[in-house]
């Protein structure tokens, strides 16, 4: 921690009103206390996993530490790179910590407390992180001196992307015919009398049609089966 000391007296942002540097520093020193309380824990009884494991955490906690502290030390700073190196610190910290816990019950009880604080430090970096690419997202450079010529540019290649095909009356021909319900434009309106038929016929009844006469006296007797009509008979 003398070199981080050494590098914040050297960094010209020190005293930025952000905030971002003090969770910065406040995640490198739980990093660092957490490793050197770990490191003191005696692993006697250790199965060759659970030792591969804290070997592979303990070698990947120094590169992240290391690239935080480098971007700390850098006079341009990005929100968005220290909260990303960050959470890699703190990834590997919580690596270096689930072997343990799972070896000496005391150490997951004693060593949750620095990783949950560091994890408080991580969620201010994250909403700093968040802002200043919602800040970016938000910066559009625009020539103000020929806005009229790009909404005219804009407009046109709008049109362009949406072409209407002209109507072709030799393509509708090709089309499969459907049923009568649009009638064509060549044919005339139909009206009702055209359709209605110009006689309608009744059913003639067998029997003889009151107030009706016959003609010639010939009806009655040229049915076959029908009883012929009293005219008839007085004449025959």
């Amino acid at each position: 921690m003398i070199i981080s000391a050494q590098v914040l007296d050297k960094n010209t942002w020190v005293y930025d009103v952000t905030g971002l540097l003090q969770h910065c520093v406040a995640i490198l020193r739980l990093s660092h206390t957490l490793s050197q309380k770990l490191s003191a824990v005696p692993l006697n009884q250790v199965s060759p996993e659970l030792m591969e494991a804290i070997k592979q955490a303990t070698i990947r906690v120094m590169p992240r530490f290391d690239d935080l502290l480098s971007s700390v030390a850098s006079p341009s700073i990005d929100a968005r790179i220290l909260e990303a190196r960050a959470s890699a610190l703190a990834t590997v910290c919580w690596a270096l910590y689930m072997p343990y816990s799972l070896v000496n019950q005391r150490c997951a009880e004693l060593f949750i407390v620095p990783l949950r604080e560091m994890e408080g430090h991580l969620d201010a970096l994250r909403e700093s992180a968040f802002t200043a690419e919602r800040n970016d997202l938000m910066k559009l450079e625009v020539d103000w001196t020929h806005v009229d010529a790009l909404a005219s540019a804009a407009v046109a290649a709008a049109a362009s992307s949406r072409p209407q095909a002209p109507f072709n009356p030799t393509t509708s021909s090709s089309l499969p015919t459907t049923s009568n319900d649009t009638p064509d434009d060549d044919d005339e309106p139909t009206t009702a009398s055209d359709t209605a038929p110009l006689v309608v016929s009744t059913p003639i009844s067998d029997g003889p049609v009151t107030g009706a006469t016959p003609s010639n006296g010939c009806i009655g007797s040229t049915v076959t089966g029908q009883n012929s009509s009293p005219t008839s008979r007085n004449k025959t």
